[in-house]
């Protein structure tokens, strides 16, 4: 079965953290990249759910974060629903590649990876 090539963008709270756990099951989906952005916590924190995902799946692609909040208007979180850390409290450890310092880094060449990932679909 020929793979279906997908970059995932969303707001890993508890709902989006799910959507992801379920993607990683299906056979039919090739996971290029995530990535994150403002929602239901702030872009910092939904960065670091979705690379706490890709641990514990054991995936290996690249986490991305974004848009820290939207373009056209204040931005409104769920964090009374989703919890402060938008994990509801869940305790799980935070990935040794991340730092404060590499999110700022990660945000600035976000950009240009996500170009490499959209060439590499059109490549294949």
């Amino acid at each position: 079965m020929k793979k279906i090539p997908v970059i995932i963008d969303c707001d890993p709270g508890v709902d989006d953290t799910a959507a992801l756990l379920l993607a990683h099951q299906m056979p039919e989906l090739e996971i290029l990249a995530v990535t994150t952005v403002a929602g239901n916590v702030s872009v910092d924190k939904t960065t670091i759910n979705a690379m706490r995902v890709r641990k514990a799946s054991g995936a290996g692609y690249p986490v991305f974060s974004g848009a820290e909040h939207p373009m056209f208007r204040e931005p409104v979180t769920a964090s009374g629903v989703h919890g402060e850390d938008g994990f509801g409290g869940v305790e799980m450890e935070i990935p040794a590649v991340l730092c404060p310092k590499s999110l700022k880094l990660q945000h600035d060449i976000a950009a240009r990876n996500y170009k490499l990932c959209l060439d590499e679909i059109k490549v294949r």
